[in-house]
């Protein structure tokens, strides 16, 4: 993909996250939106303000402050992805964490939801940018069983991509 500095207004692509990933804004809606960092409900701004200050402290609290420039981008659109689907089933409730929001039976309905929409390696993608951005956001958390669920769908979707090829 093409990178701007600036998403253009009149332009004809629209931006998931300023300056990459672009999607054509005839196909843009709110179900492929991600939720700019801007548009967050402030407990997570607060929370991922808090991850990227460094630390002299080496803990996983602070490790989205040693990410690259283009990691914490992928995050941030993973989780407005995130904070978009919840919107549209109304389970964004801004007084609650964002660890508050991440459930086992609201993942299951977000990745069945992704999968009307995406690939299955995108599915994955989108799950583990979730767990990137937990970790990093509610780090005293356990989130091992986000990227488990990443890490299943992505080996899943490589057997079958396997199967699916002549021989």
């Amino acid at each position: 993909h093409r990178r701007l500095a600036q998403p253009v207004a009149d332009s004809p692509r629209a931006y998931c996250v300023a300056e990459t990933w672009p999607v054509m804004t005839h196909m843009q809606t709110v179900s492929n939106r991600c939720l700019p960092l801007s548009e967050w409900p402030s407990l997570d701004q607060a929370a991922w303000t808090t991850a990227l200050q460094p630390s002299d402290v080496p803990d996983k609290s602070h490790v989205a402050a040693y990410w690259s420039k283009d990691t914490r981008r992928m995050v941030v659109g993973g989780y407005g992805r995130w904070l978009t689907w919840l919107g549209e089933r109304g389970f964004l409730d801004s007084s609650t964490s964002a660890a508050g929001r991440v459930l086992p039976e609201r993942l299951s309905l977000y990745i069945a939801d992704l999968r009307h929409a995406v690939g299955e390696f995108t599915v994955a993608a989108r799950v583990e940018q979730l767990g990137n951005a937990m970790r990093t956001m509610a780090p005293k958390q356990n989130w091992h069983w986000v990227q488990r669920t990443a890490d299943r769908i992505r080996s899943a979707a490589k057997a079958s991509r396997k199967r699916a090829q002549p021989p």
